[in-house]
């Protein structure tokens, strides 16, 4: 049987001691509220004994209110999300816009979390500020959905507003819904440089870039028109079958030897024999400029 951590219970309880012992001395609740607030943050922040000592508590211990419940007094605060739906598609982002309505003379320090962190299809799900203070009551949340996402799902979530009021810790909540659905399959054909110049009988050399999106796999063939415009000698892509994991492509033009200038705008088109159950095709364009010395 593993032996407690002795020290660290001491600690926490000596911590708890001192706060009580400020109260009564100040009978301040600014001065209680103030270091309470350093007490969260430092808990919720790090795997400290002070966060495994709050999780261990029951709510009432230290006298949190629930969301919804009644604060002591006339000071208040409420976590509002707008909007309250919203529906994307998979391997998009849903920005919601999170303000927080103070009331009564309410000044603390509000840090915000959500449950929404480790649900289905969901990427990521970051606070532009994590914690909210007088004078800047508003942030977002931006959430980002995986792609590839073969059925739609529905997301009930909430953010939570957690501080300290009358010396309590206190939880304000909102709740909202992220709907993410399967959207059609497609793929964007990239070229970049968006134009190059060079001299006769030199090479130029572009990237072509297959963008996969909501789940498209299937084979692009890659073709050019640039082999038939004028000065060009050559145009090799390679390869000239993007397939699986394979992504990108360098197309590299070779131009004749004797040639006069000329400003070449041409097409890299991506065709696949499936896309959404019938054949497709998307493109991109660049520029070539033939410019003698």
């Amino acid at each position: 049987m593993k032996k407690k951590n002795k020290s660290a219970q001491i600690d926490l309880k000596a911590l708890r001691a001192l706060l009580k012992s400020v109260a009564h001395k100040t009978k301040s609740h600014n001065v209680v509220a103030a270091a309470m607030a350093v007490v969260v943050i430092i808990g919720l922040a790090s795997s400290t004994p002070i966060q495994n000592y709050f999780k261990s508590q029951p709510s009432s211990a230290f006298g949190i209110s629930e969301p919804g419940g009644n604060l002591p007094g006339s000071a208040n605060y409420q976590i509002v999300i707008v909007p309250e739906v919203q529906t994307v598609a998979s391997g998009n982002i849903a920005v919601y816009n999170i303000t927080l309505l103070r009331q009564g003379g309410f000044s603390n320090p509000v840090i915000l979390k959500t449950d929404l962190i480790g649900k289905v299809g969901i990427k990521s799900a970051m606070f532009n500020k994590g914690v909210l203070v007088i004078g800047a009551d508003y942030t977002q949340l931006i959430v980002e959905t995986l792609s590839g996402q073969s059925v739609n799902i529905s997301h009930p979530f909430k953010v939570n507003g957690i501080s300290t009021l009358n010396n309590k810790f206190v939880v304000r909540s909102d709740t909202a819904m992220l709907n993410i659905v399967v959207g059609p399959q497609d793929f964007v054909i990239d070229i970049t440089p968006d134009v190059q110049t060079t001299a006769p009988g030199d090479m130029a050399i572009y990237m072509i870039t297959l963008l996969r999106l909501n789940g498209f796999t299937g084979d692009v063939a890659l073709t050019t028109n640039l082999d038939s415009m004028p000065g060009v000698q050559s145009v090799v892509i390679n390869p000239s079958n993007l397939t699986g994991m394979v992504l990108t492509a360098t197309l590299t033009v070779t131009t004749l030897y004797s040639t006069p200038d000329a400003t070449n705008l041409f097409t890299v088109f991506g065709n696949t024999p499936n896309l959404n159950g019938s054949p497709a095709q998307r493109s991109d364009n660049a520029t070539l400029v033939i410019l003698s010395d």
